[in-house]
């Protein structure tokens, strides 16, 4: 088995290298780049073939910003399929709506555990939506309603 190629883009140094050290314990993973912001990151995943690609969705041009840059890339065909898994440990049902319309895969809380981490992270990267957040449930229904 392969191991994913992951990116990790979180402005927090503590945090960004705690998702590294846990993505690379996982024989699943490949940690290819981290950033500290969403600056690049269309040329960043270029460069590392990076295939997911974790977003804080609060950093500079994180979030929506940067799924939309990855989505528009794969589109125009400049990138290969990157999948984007936004991290924050703001849950509110607009964000996580917005995410999902930029083309994310998952939307998962910091602070969860961390053991559950790889396990969704590696589903989201199989091409599942993962949504670990309390307001999943309404932000599907937004979307469902075309809201």
């Amino acid at each position: 088995m392969r191991a994913t190629r992951v990116l990790v883009a979180d402005d927090d140094e503590l945090f960004r290298s705690a998702l590294v050290d846990v993505l690379g314990a996982d024989p699943r993973f490949e940690v290819v780049a981290t950033r500290a912001s969403g600056v690049g990151i269309v040329e960043a995943v270029r460069a590392t073939a990076a295939e997911l690609v974790l977003v804080d969705v609060r950093m500079p041009e994180g979030g929506a910003v940067a799924a939309r840059s990855l989505r528009t890339a794969t589109a125009r065909g400049e990138l290969d399929h990157v999948r984007v898994v936004a991290l924050s440990a703001h849950a509110s049902t607009p964000t996580v709506v917005g995410l999902l319309r930029e083309g994310a895969t998952g939307y998962l809380v910091k602070g969860e555990p961390a053991a559950d981490l790889p396990d969704l992270l590696h589903r989201c990267a199989a091409g599942q939506v993962v949504l670990g957040v309390p307001t999943a449930a309404a932000a599907l229904r937004q979307l469902a309603e075309g809201g």
